[in-house]
């Protein structure tokens, strides 16, 4: 009896799903029609969506070229894209927001380039505003001296890439936007995915700092480009009130306290208590944010508003 052989799949490309349905059919609609030559597969991963649009991805025509996985809970962007690359089975992982969308060939470009660099365990191309304007794409580590001095100062004293500057080459940088990471699957599960303590935002720099701290490169690819509806796959309840900001600052203490020193981490949060308390007495969000920042402590961070 012949054996079958199947070729193997280069890349999983992940699209995380939140209650916008018709951004995710746009992305992956972008994808088929710009991607003719790789070998690749889309999974879609709904966190917990309304029924109806868990209905208009379940009842799409598109469906025949996506793998649908529902999850039962919004368990955040971690959870939510490790759950989808449990069920990848491509060489290297894609993992993109629904609100982006792609002219002409992204992946298999980045796939090329990964593998004649086996130092590099995730790389990002440059983002686009849908005006053709570029966007950061990278920065650099949010720690003591980015935290007081901001990212000028470190360009300028310790010469670390420009981020607002056009860049001809690819750049070893500090981490990449989370709206785009292209990871060599074995390193992505050597680091242990995504931290799904992390509600939402600073997943990038968590991860980028792990892999780092392995061995392995962080890249930004200026020479291939994709487009970005910024924030346009963020719930609306998140984007206003004081939300938003607590969300922000327990992820990123979240992080430091991971991957930091104690000292450094205290100067920060004992910082930015100071900051809040200042402001509390004349605006309403500051209050809220103060009060959050005061029962902040490591547990807390893994309770990142899941409701």
């Amino acid at each position: 009896m012949t054996s079958i052989r199947t070729n193997p799949i280069d890349v999983s490309i992940i699209i995380l799903n939140y209650n916008q349905s018709k951004l995710s059919l746009d992305c992956v609609s972008s994808i088929l029609k710009v991607e003719k030559e790789l070998s690749f597969e889309l999974i879609v991963v709904d966190n917990g969506s309304k029924l109806n649009e868990v209905k208009i991805l379940e009842k799409s025509d598109l469906k025949i070229h996506y793998k649908f996985v529902k999850s039962d809970k919004n368990g955040g962007f971690g959870y939510g894209n490790n759950l989808g690359a449990k069920h990848a089975k491509g060489i290297y992982l894609a993992f993109i927001n629904n609100d982006t969308y792609f002219e002409k060939p992204c992946f298999s470009f980045l796939k090329d380039y990964m593998s004649a660099h086996s130092e590099v365990g995730v790389c990002a191309p440059q983002q686009l505003a849908p005006n053709h304007v570029p966007r950061p794409s990278f920065d650099h580590h949010h720690g003591i001296r980015k935290f007081f001095f901001g990212s000028s100062f470190l360009e300028t004293i310790f010469r670390k890439p420009k981020k607002k500057v056009h860049h001809s080459h690819p750049l070893e940088v500090d981490f990449i936007q989370g709206c785009f990471m292209f990871f060599r699957k074995t390193i992505f599960e050597e680091v242990g995915g995504f931290d799904p303590n992390i509600f939402l935002y600073y997943e990038e720099m968590d991860i980028c700092t792990r892999l780092q701290n392995n061995g392995h490169k962080v890249i930004y690819h200026p020479n291939i480009d994709f487009y970005h509806i910024h924030e346009a796959s963020t719930s609306v309840s998140i984007k206003t009130t004081g939300v938003k900001k607590v969300q922000i600052l327990y992820a990123y203490l979240h992080v430091l306290y991971k991957n930091h020193s104690l000292i450094k981490f205290l100067i920060i949060k004992n910082t930015l208590l100071l900051s809040y308390f200042l402001k509390s007495p004349f605006r309403s969000k500051a209050r809220v944010v103060f009060k959050a920042l005061l029962k902040y402590n490591a547990t807390a961070a893994g309770k990142l508003f899941r409701s």
